[in-house]
């Protein structure tokens, strides 16, 4: 992404304006075929307010050279990238040892703009920008 693009993000996402919330997580999945998961997550319950900043993020995005995702937001938490070692019997192990997972609420005060970048050695992700999130009376 160029950095014109980049400081065009940044630019809209300091416009706008969220308050500060706590998700909670539950159950596990993953993204990528049953013999080739790709992602293994853990999933966020259902929220209100970050299905409403997921919405007006994009929105605001808009317009911009950006290639912005077709598909169903599914709020959740990276576990990890499975080894192409590891075997489906393996995942499907790990997803039913943890179906039920949930963890206690988790409050959440900022949100980031990241960058990753795919290697032969995984995942990079750098921390672009912070955007801190508003006590609801500051809203």
């Amino acid at each position: 992404m160029s950095r014109k693009v980049e400081s065009d993000i940044i630019y809209k996402l300091n416009r706008l304006r969220f308050p500060k919330f706590s998700v909670a997580l539950s159950s596990v999945g993953f993204f990528g075929s049953e013999r080739a998961p790709r992602v293994l997550w853990a999933g966020i319950d259902k929220n209100p307010t970050l299905s409403l900043m997921q919405k007006e993020i994009v929105d605001s995005l808009r317009g911009l050279d950006l290639n912005l995702e077709k598909k169903k937001f599914v709020p959740h938490v990276t576990l990890g990238r499975p080894s192409r070692n590891l075997s489906y019997e393996q995942v499907a192990e790990f997803l039913k040892a943890h179906s039920t997972y949930r963890s206690e609420e988790i409050d959440v005060d900022r949100y980031f703009l990241m960058e990753s970048q795919l290697t032969r050695q995984g995942a990079h992700y750098s921390i672009v920008e912070e955007f801190e999130l508003e006590e609801m009376g500051d809203i």
